[in-house]
């Protein structure tokens, strides 16, 4: 049987050299561990994310927080918000040492009328003061939020400065069901939703977009690209 592991390459004096990376105790025999995004503040300290397969039945795939300090590498169980079934973290911006913000996704189950579904709701780690705090992200208001019908809003990629703003990305799916880009700013420690613009040869109905990254260079402009 396959045994996926995540991995760290680090780049030092002209030559790649490739780790597995650590997890945490409670993670599987077969983890499928997986890192999807990297943000590193000095050369020194970074903040890897992903996810994994864990031995616990109340979380069986958590979020993954790799951290480096120094030369070692540090696994954490991400903290979920409660109720949460599984997690995935998909995207981490860290504008300075000990200061993080890594986004993704959470899934929660629920029972309506007798029907289970699962809701995918976008996940926000933030670290501050040496803690992991989880939170949840704003729900547009065209969003699918309907009693019967799942629901679908995730973060993939996220950019945060030094002074406390960021910029979080993804998608999600809206009540007529187009999968909308998603777009969203914290301020102040509150995130609001905002409007994509699509491409003027984009579908009108049956819509599928999202967008993956975003950059903000000094001067209060962003760039994000996407499909």
């Amino acid at each position: 049987d396959s045994n996926q592991q995540a991995f760290v390459d680090t780049l030092s004096h002209g030559a790649w050299a490739p780790v597995v990376a650590s997890l945490p105790a409670n993670a599987a025999a077969n983890p499928d561990a997986q890192l999807h995004a990297i943000s590193c503040a000095t050369t020194t300290s970074c903040v890897a994310v992903g996810s994994y397969h864990a031995n616990d039945a109340a979380v069986e795939r958590p979020a993954l927080i790799e951290i480096l300090s120094g030369s070692a590498w540090t696994a954490l169980e991400a903290p979920l918000p409660p109720n949460a079934g599984s997690g995935n973290l998909t995207g981490v911006s860290c504008p300075a040492d000990s200061s993080c913000v890594a986004v993704g996704t959470y899934d929660v189950m629920r029972d309506p009328s007798g029907l289970i579904i699962e809701d995918t709701l976008p996940l926000v780690d933030t670290l501050a003061s040496g803690a992991w705090t989880p939170s949840e992200g704003a729900i547009p208001a065209a969003a699918a939020t309907a009693t019967l019908e799942a629901e679908s809003v995730q973060f993939v990629g996220d950019f945060c400065d030094p002074t406390g703003l960021c910029q979080a990305v993804g998608t999600y799916a809206a009540s007529n069901g187009d999968q909308l880009p998603l777009v969203e700013t914290r301020s102040a420690g509150t995130w609001i939703a905002g409007s994509s613009v699509l491409p003027s040869d984009a579908v009108g109905n049956g819509t599928f977009a999202a967008i993956l990254s975003v950059s903000c260079p000094p001067g209060g402009q962003c760039v994000a690209v996407g499909s």
